[in-house]
């Protein structure tokens, strides 16, 4: 106790010209996705060295920050002391319309015992080297098959372009995007945040803790790092003619049983809605353009904008689709692409900006959350 005391006056000390409010909203990119000198490493020194429960201890998280604080188990408690199964338990508690399903109460039940026999502890950077390299390889395992189907030669090569610039990184900031809370008191959550968070629960609470997270705002079957929902595996369900025996679905989320199939289905999922996009393209005479003049900008332009995309589509498929289509024909330079389709094409329409941008700066910041991690994080803490 008396260690800890010291440890928390010891960072009082030193870091009390930050509060929760600046190291969640701390600006790390500029409107145009450049970085910000230094702003990652500044929030990035401050957390990575923490626990969840020391993080809680400073402030930095609190039972009032409801996404951030459910899944410590510190809501509907006076003590803020972080417990992971009291977490699930209240996360589904709190799921909308829980107590009228017992599907739902059932799922509740099969994570809280799983959490309380003991997880399988892991890293963010080991879950992208692991489960996320899986879900990439898949795709492009399918592309190697479907290509063969494309009648149409521009629908082929839009499909070409898309998967070959969907990397580890743009499935993790898509991730980040549906598992994390995109802003705090209304204001954009920096990324170095939430990757700090995210791996903190992988460490911390475990594989089977992240599989378990309930998607809290609608009343289906819908859970997961991805969030995925029955609805999706209507589609997702029809790849299984594509894929290897050992890698198909099942036709419900409730019958997945590990975390590889929640990265697989939100993969494959994805695929499906890019396959649609071309589609919406092709039919308002954009397809064409979009293949000539975007693969003419950088890779990382073409990653910022499809991790963005992708995180809208898996939000709102058909209105993103559309808004894209609409953006594309109206422009001629794709080189300011994926910041202007954020800040023109979307518009305040449907809060698709706020999903562009968090999946869009999660993806930026992983590309360096290496460095970070090394640099700034207490290794004898991430030995688990």
């Amino acid at each position: 106790m008396k260690s800890i005391l010291i440890f928390t006056l010891l960072f009082i000390l030193n870091l009390k010209a930050f509060d929760a409010f600046e190291l969640m909203t701390n600006k790390i990119y500029t409107s145009t996705y450049a970085s910000v000198p230094k702003a990652d490493e500044k929030v990035a020194k401050v957390l990575f060295p923490l626990t969840l429960q020391e993080a809680v201890n400073l402030g930095y998280i609190t039972k009032k920050m409801g996404g951030l604080a459910l899944p410590l188990g510190i809501m509907e408690t006076d003590e803020a002391i972080v417990d992971f199964k009291r977490g699930m338990r209240d996360m589904w508690n709190y799921k909308k319309g829980i107590l009228k399903k017992l599907d739902l109460q059932w799922l509740r039940e099969r994570f809280i015992n799983l959490i309380e026999k003991g997880t399988t502890k892991t890293t963010l950077r080991e879950y992208r080297s692991n489960e996320i390299t899986y879900s990439v390889d898949l795709l492009k395992r399918v592309y190697a098959i479907k290509k063969r189907e494309y009648e149409d030669k521009d629908k082929k090569e839009f499909m070409r372009i898309i998967i070959s610039n969907i990397s580890q990184n743009v499935l993790i900031g898509y991730n980040i995007q549906e598992l994390i809370p995109p802003a705090y008191k209304n204001i954009q959550m920096n990324p170095v945040f939430k990757t700090y968070y995210l791996n903190r629960l992988f460490i911390e609470a475990g594989k089977e803790f992240v599989e378990g997270f309930p998607a809290r705002y609608d009343t289906l079957v819908s859970f997961g790092p991805f969030q995925m929902t029955n609805i999706a595996m209507r589609e997702i369900v029809k790849f299984n003619k594509y894929l290897n025996p050992v890698d198909r679905f099942p036709p419900s989320v409730a019958d997945f049983k590990t975390l590889q199939q929640h990265s697989d289905a939100s993969a494959i999922f994805a695929y499906y809605n890019w396959e649609i996009m071309a589609e919406v393209l092709q039919k308002e005479g954009q397809l064409k353009k979009f293949n000539r003049e975007f693969p003419k900008i950088s890779r990382k332009k073409r990653q910022i904008f499809i991790a963005g995309v992708t995180a809208c589509m898996h939000h709102l498929p058909s209105a993103t689709r559309k808004l894209v289509a609409q953006y594309i024909s109206k422009i001629d330079n794709f080189n300011r692409l994926h910041y202007m389709i954020r800040r023109r094409g979307f518009e305040t329409k449907f809060q698709l900006q706020k999903y562009y941008d968090s999946a869009a700066e999660a993806y930026l910041i992983m590309k360096v959350f290496d460095i970070l991690d090394d640099k700034y994080s207490k290794k004898e803490r991430n030995s688990y």
